[in-house]
């Protein structure tokens, strides 16, 4: 996938069948909304 009507043609699969027809019960957040930050750095 290197040119732009590759890379186009990725994003209409996308929306066309959203993310290889998975079918997921929720279209929300994977690990809720109490959650702010997924990785913590060294500041």
């Amino acid at each position: 996938m290197n040119s732009r009507e590759e890379i186009q043609e990725a994003f209409d699969d996308y929306n066309k069948t959203g993310f290889g027809k998975w079918r997921w019960a929720d279209v929300g957040p994977v690990h809720g909304k109490k959650y702010k930050k997924f990785a913590i750095g060294n500041n």
